[in-house]
């Protein structure tokens, strides 16, 4: 989306007026996706100010002005069918990006941070389908080396601005000419937690774009250091060849900070806390003791580990509790033992690594299979398993493990759940404090010959905040969703999360058994 006031100050300067203005108040803005406060004048033409688009308070003013097409600028809210049919002309409005490359959120951030030389506008009238709809035109526009958020969207504003100009007359006859864009691919939502740096995964030129496209008006990127987030806005990039392996802190001002990579050095400065305060002395000397130690020496979460048999099976069980450890500062790691294969799927269904990376951004982990046969588990001995989790255990040294309970109905659940047993044994992982097993919906609560060992939650995990992220991470296994009221469907998660919540006292909660604990 674009930013409405800028789209709409482009276009006044054309000389081409709107009949009606109608925009979010400053409550309602305050709680979707941003932006600027509307005057309550804007270029001669008054603002009036709603809660919602599709509020009885915008139908009204909508049809006392006769209102018969309308161009949206900048708006999150998913407008309704009957809303897209009340107008004659349609329902318009932009995608900052040259559809169907970059649908969905944040297409100029995601344009940013993959380093793409050009990006663009596109005019859509809308239709029920969620970024979709009918192209009307498009217009390119380059991304300049140092670009930002600010300024992209400031070119982009005028862009489409002329691109309105130009399809107007023709809008305004009603004789557009209709290319459906179809199903599409979209991006990733982006939340703030998002903007972690991850150093090991960074060059020096990923990480300078991956600040510029974060940068405000955005909350920005961050890192840790000694459990406190700091907040980078601004970067330069240096490219001096370093003789380092890894990101490594080289020197630290009174508001910056200098990281060599092998490709360069990047310095990072406008540094600030959460909540905007300036970063404290005593942290910036702090700071400076790791002078010469790799950045990812700056802080150390807990190490959090999730078993699970297939793709999904991480979200269904632990999905809200690993983004909580992910917000927290935890290093968070699942694991996948065994791969998609079609004896689990409707014909021409079929789960695939894309889909687990698509749902690792959302739980914030990161996500590795081990490739053993799926369903097939149980066709012979346990102790490849155990040896290959012996192995990813060693390696990770987690805190906490997460894996199934040995009561599900399916087979390659119990198996995991036996293997995880013996490979995480005090004497073979003495690193590991918490062993617990989490409660998979459509699994867990379908076994009737297993009495003997029911899932019996002993750990409530709160995931209110938590519960809109999962449910994203869950759309990504398009595959396993199904349609209410089955276990797997979108609504039966968000009721199943508000009863194990009212059980404890919170909105919305997960299961969990403790298994193990180690003080």
């Amino acid at each position: 989306m674009l930013e409405g006031q800028q789209v709409l100050e482009a276009l006044v300067q054309s000389g081409w007026r709107p009949g009606l203005i109608l925009a979010l108040d400053d409550a309602a803005l305050a709680g979707a996706a941003g932006g600027t406060p509307w005057p309550a004048d804007f270029a001669g033409i008054p603002v009036s100010k709603v809660s919602s688009f599709q509020s009885p308070a915008a139908i009204h003013a909508l049809g006392s002005a006769q209102v018969q097409g309308v161009l949206c600028g900048g708006i999150s809210e998913i407008l309704r069918e009957q809303f897209l049919k009340a107008f004659p002309l349609g329902v318009y409005g932009f995608h900052g990006s040259l559809l169907p490359a970059l649908a969905g959120p944040a297409p100029v951030n995601w344009a940013i941070i993959e380093g793409l030389p050009e990006t663009g506008t596109t005019l859509l009238r809308y239709t029920r389908d969620l970024d979709g709809g009918t192209a009307v035109g498009r217009t390119p526009c380059p991304i300049d080396p140092r670009e930002t958020p600010a300024t992209l969207y400031a070119k982009l504003s005028r862009l489409s601005a002329q691109l309105w100009l130009e399809h107007w007359p023709r809008i305004a006859r009603g004789k557009i000419e209709e290319r459906p864009l179809g199903a599409l691919i979209l991006n990733l939502r982006r939340r703030p937690e998002d903007g972690v740096i991850r150093w090991p995964s960074h060059s020096a030129a990923s990480l300078d774009r991956w600040i510029r496209a974060l940068t405000r008006p955005y909350p920005g990127a961050y890192f840790w250091c000694d459990g406190r987030r700091i907040w980078v806005y601004a970067v330069d990039i240096q490219p001096v060849s370093g003789s380092v392996a890894e990101a490594t802190l080289q020197s630290v001002g009174t508001d910056s900070l200098t990281v060599s990579f092998p490709d360069g050095q990047v310095r990072c400065s406008d540094l600030r806390l959460d909540g905007g305060a300036n970063v404290p002395d005593q942290l910036m000397a702090q700071l400076a003791l790791h002078t010469g130690q790799p950045m990812g020496a700056l802080h150390r979460g807990r190490r959090i580990l999730v078993i699970a048999a297939h793709p999904d099976d991480e979200v269904l069980g632990v999905g809200g509790t690993l983004i909580r450890h992910f917000k927290a500062g935890d290093d968070v790691r699942a694991l996948i033992v065994c791969s998609a294969a079609s004896i689990r799927y409707r014909d021409g269904e079929q789960d695939q690594p894309r889909d687990w990376q698509r749902a690792s951004h959302y739980l914030g982990a990161q996500t590795l299979g081990l490739g053993f046969p799926d369903q097939r588990l149980d066709a012979g001995s346990n102790l490849e398993v155990i040896q290959a989790l012996e192995s990813d255990i060693r390696e990770f040294q987690p805190d906490t493990v997460y894996t199934h309970h040995w009561g599900d109905v399916n087979a390659d659940h119990v198996r995991i759940a036996e293997a995880v047993d013996v490979a995480t044994r005090p004497f073979a992982a003495p690193w590991i404090k918490r062993l617990y097993a989490f409660h998979t919906p459509s699994s867990s609560e379908w076994t009737a010959s297993r009495r003997d060992r029911p899932f019996l939650p002993n750990v409530y995990s709160d995931i209110t905040l938590e519960l809109e992220r999962k449910l994203d991470a869950m759309r990504c296994y398009q595959s396993e969703l199904r349609p209410y009221p089955h276990p797997r469907s979108l609504r039966s998660l968000r009721e199943r999360a508000g009863y194990w919540g009212s059980v404890a006292n919170f909105p919305a909660a997960e299961p969990l058994m403790l298994l193990r604990a180690r003080e």
